[in-house]
């Protein structure tokens, strides 16, 4: 495991001219502007253990890593935790179901594999590396000169929510994601547009017909469910349909961290465990706008936000994800009818970030929206040591 860190300013960007959407915004702006003072990647060698890969992965608070092949000693594939997940799915479904083609004490005994307590999948995910997990993987990855427009496309087009910017010399100098570019934005963009001010129902990219669990389901149920619809996060409802939690993959891999991954526990338990430090459920209104959607998801650092009834906080209405906020951000034909009033951008000056503290005390929260600080400005810090 190695870390690579890089130095660079980007307090004064130049802002040569002004432009008529969020478009334009995005093709000024390149991954180099993005890099932060200080970073560091996470990277893992192939022939690592997945329950290892595991444990790195949660000691460095991030659900990813790049994998560094020693023979060919290039970056050869990522490793997240749905890729962990689908190994568990793979191995309980082979050696504990009922359905079981395999008995994992003879499996254990034909590779000479000694095992000192029960057999669990979290043995087993110890004899297999994370480069054979992630073979048919092809690293999609791309410059310092690529423009936000252009890494946002490519994201979206090859279903990926992070790309290795790389140097010259094939070092990976920053990890690109939907959350940075939403937090550059957020931070660079006054957001007094037309577009920003459309309430996210009119848009069309509410997800109405969302996937959730119980929290009866098991841990073994749930991580199905994101993993078959290509989640991060699934709803936890109770017997009532009222939105109690969220289950996402730092859950998941606080069950690594404990030693033992019990895909039979129910999903309620493992988030009654769930440390301090991880953030629960976020709720917006369904009322809300995209402006006002950005600046929680900026603020909160999440992917997907759970959009609840005006009137009935625990009635779960829809789901969006920052993904496909930005898809609809970067398609052309939303500016044709919407024109843009007072477009400024923001450099230089220093800026304040959103007042923090607990909004419930409970893991369930319920963001406040105001639309009072349009000048609304966040994270102008200098990300040190951040992590993607």
């Amino acid at each position: 495991m190695s870390s690579q860190q890089t130095n660079n300013q980007f307090e004064e960007l130049p802002i040569q001219q002004k432009f008529p959407n969020i478009i334009d915004f995005f093709q000024q702006y390149t991954a180099y502007d993005l890099m932060p003072t200080s970073a560091r990647v996470l990277t893992i060698d192939a022939d690592t253990s997945v329950h290892r890969a595991l444990r790195i992965m949660g000691d460095n608070a991030t659900s990813s890593a790049y994998i560094y092949d020693p023979k060919t000693q290039l970056y050869c594939a990522v490793i997240t935790a749905t890729d962990i997940m689908k190994a568990c799915i793979i191995i309980q479904n082979t050696f504990f179901s009922r359905e079981a083609i395999h008995d994992p004490v003879e499996f254990a005994r034909r590779n000479n594999i000694v095992f000192e307590n029960q057999i669990g999948v979290q043995d087993l995910l110890q004899h297999i590396s994370i480069g054979s997990i992630t073979q048919q993987q092809n690293l999609i990855k791309t410059y310092t000169t690529t423009t936000l427009y252009q890494a946002i496309s490519v994201m979206v087009d090859k279903n990926v929510h992070r790309l290795p910017v790389i140097d010259h010399d094939g070092s990976i100098l920053l990890s690109l994601t939907y959350r940075q570019i939403c937090r550059f934005l957020v931070s660079k963009f006054c957001f007094n547009t037309k577009i920003l001010q459309k309430p996210i129902l009119e848009t069309g990219i509410a997800n109405t017909n969302f996937c959730t669990v119980n929290v009866d389901s098991s841990v073994l149920d749930t991580i199905n469910t994101i993993v078959n619809n290509k989640l991060s996060v699934v709803p936890v409802l109770d017997k009532d349909g009222k939105l109690r939690d969220v289950f996402s993959k730092y859950d998941f891999q606080n069950m690594g961290d404990s030693g033992i991954i019990d895909l039979n526990q129910k999903v309620i338990d493992v988030i009654q465990k769930r440390p301090h430090h991880i953030e629960g459920c976020v709720t917006m209104p369904i009322s809300c706008t995209i402006g006002q959607l950005l600046r929680q998801i900026a603020d909160k650092n999440l992917h997907r936000m759970m959009l609840v009834d005006d009137q009935n906080k625990e009635k779960l209405t829809a789901v969006v994800s920052l993904r496909h906020v930005l898809k609809y951000l970067t398609n052309a034909d939303i500016y044709e009818e919407d024109q843009v009033d007072n477009y400024q951008y923001i450099t230089g000056s220093k800026q304040n970030s959103l007042p923090q503290g607990d909004l419930q005390s409970s893991s369930m929260k319920e963001i406040e929206l105001t639309d009072e600080d349009q000048d609304w400005r966040l994270f102008q810090r200098q990300n040190a040591d951040e992590q993607f």
